[in-house]
């Protein structure tokens, strides 16, 4: 589901003229959070966005999170993220700082998104009817939050 997001993050900022590089194309890759702040890092991107979906034990925890990793490099990006993901209609749970590799290796603003729950009962009905419009409305808060930053 994390790659849905971004390709369907990435059509958004292409249609708006931007060039975007992901980290994976497939499901089949792996790479640690640091190889993901470097491959940022290589491509000279403006903004680095780490998509997850969390989860929980509790069925009924749903709320959108973002965290950032160097305050003075990421914690502004990650506010104008969090400001968009608020049109996801859930909870938001505002900014926090974690020492994720990807988000301290790379060195261009970058932020963690946590989007929702997919353990929350409503989020996975809505993540896994077939339709993908849970997916996409994740993926246009994202985008928004990305033209927000770099002024699009």
């Amino acid at each position: 589901m994390n790659l849905d997001i971004a390709f369907q993050t990435m059509m958004i900022l292409e249609s708006n003229g931007y060039t975007v590089a992901l980290t994976r194309y497939d499901n089949d890759t792996a790479l640690d959070n640091s190889e993901r702040g470097a491959i940022a890092n290589a491509c000279g991107a403006s903004v680095f966005v780490e998509i997850h979906l969390n989860d929980s034990t509790d069925p009924s925890v749903n709320f959108t999170s973002n965290f950032y990793g160097k305050k003075n490099k990421d914690l502004a990006f990650s506010q104008t993220m969090n400001d968009a993901l608020s049109s996801l209609g859930i909870q938001n749970n505002g900014v926090g700082q974690f020492a994720n590799g990807g988000l301290l290796h790379a060195d261009m603003p970058s932020t963690l998104v946590e989007a929702v729950f997919l353990t929350n009962t409503d989020e996975a009905k809505s993540l896994s009817d077939g339709t993908g419009g849970r997916q996409g409305q994740i993926a246009q808060a994202i985008a928004n939050g990305v033209l927000a930053q770099i002024g699009g």
